[in-house]
């Protein structure tokens, strides 16, 4: 019954091609299965250009993780910047593949609200996703961000809000607490509507009371 199929889930596949050759193999491959589709999970990568002229025949979503400048540039190394990865978005919508983004981790930077309203606008400016799907930061209390962060890169309230939040439950997984990852959700939320209000939303691994409060959206 299964009918999508993600390559891959574990890393950013598209950085080993074309000498891996597993991405090409699949695409290949669901051209040819009627009812059956491949998101290519490209990542944090902008290298496409050994998909861009395969007899792909819209069987394979592209999917990419994209983030704000500051976090692409300052927290992702050896990655695509934001915007290498949304002008290889571009480039694989050119060519015929539906694309996809993840708005994941987002991880509140300082000034996070225009990082992610520019980010927005720039990617709207040059693809059409059929969908965005959002994750905030997670794995984390107060004493990982301090051992794996500059703190002087994340938003002020942000950190308040996960000192004050030491000791307490956490949802499996450490999860930023309910909310200021709804209040995260919601400015994201009203700025994808605003400027394509008829593209998907979606949440990865969110608890059910985030699909209820934001189930009109």
């Amino acid at each position: 019954e299964q009918t999508l199929f993600q390559f891959d889930n574990g890393t950013d596949t598209a950085c080993f091609e074309p000498e891996y050759g597993g991405s090409e193999l699949l695409i290949k491959y669901f051209a040819q299965k009627p009812g059956k589709y491949l998101e290519l999970y490209v990542g944090k990568s902008d290298n496409v250009e050994p998909f861009l002229n395969l007899d792909h025949r819209g069987k394979t979503v592209a999917c990419w993780s994209l983030s704000t400048r500051t976090q692409s540039t300052r927290m992702e190394p050896v990655t695509a910047d934001m915007e290498g990865r949304i002008e290889a978005m571009r480039r694989m919508q050119e060519a015929g593949y539906p694309v996809r983004v993840r708005l994941s981790p987002i991880i509140p930077v300082r000034n996070w609200r225009e990082e992610t309203s520019d980010m927005l606008r720039r990617l709207f400016d040059r693809v059409r996703p059929d969908m965005i799907t959002m994750e905030t930061l997670r794995y984390n209390d107060y004493a990982r961000l301090e051992q794996d962060f500059d703190l002087s890169l994340l938003d002020v309230e942000f950190l308040q809000v996960m000192r004050d939040f030491q000791g307490r439950k956490h949802y499996p997984g450490g999860e930023i607490p309910d909310e200021y990852r709804w209040l995260v959700y919601r400015f994201t939320i009203n700025e994808i509507m605003d400027i394509s209000p008829r593209t998907a939303i979606a949440f990865c691994r969110e608890a059910r009371a985030g699909w209820e409060l934001f189930a009109d959206e």
